[in-house]
């Protein structure tokens, strides 16, 4: 796994390297590409019942894409990682 900075105009542009899940029997996993290049704001104003849908829509493209490819240790070490990483904004006190 690598990662690393590439410029690309004025906008910082990260590629990052993982290994692919291995092949079951015939099945081959793809290999993926993950473009992230617009900024939200330039999709134009959205409803909050908009902006859910869209949200909605990139998550599981994101997550169909990311199954068919990664080891699913992988998949599990991320969904921890990102869990780990939000879990204060999901914390409520107990009083």
């Amino acid at each position: 796994m690598s990662t690393a900075p590439i410029a690309q105009g004025s906008v910082e542009c990260r590629r990052v390297s993982l290994l692919r899940a291995s092949s079951v029997g015939s099945e081959n996993p793809p290999a993926l590409t993950i473009e992230v290049h617009e900024q939200i704001g330039e999709v134009g104003s959205l409803s909050l019942n908009e902006a859910r849908q869209l949200h909605s829509r990139q998550a599981a493209a994101l997550a169909d894409a990311l199954l068919a490819s990664l080891p699913g240790g992988t998949v599990d070490a991320l969904l921890a990682e990102l869990m780990r990483r939000r879990a204060s904004l999901l914390s409520v006190p107990l009083r």
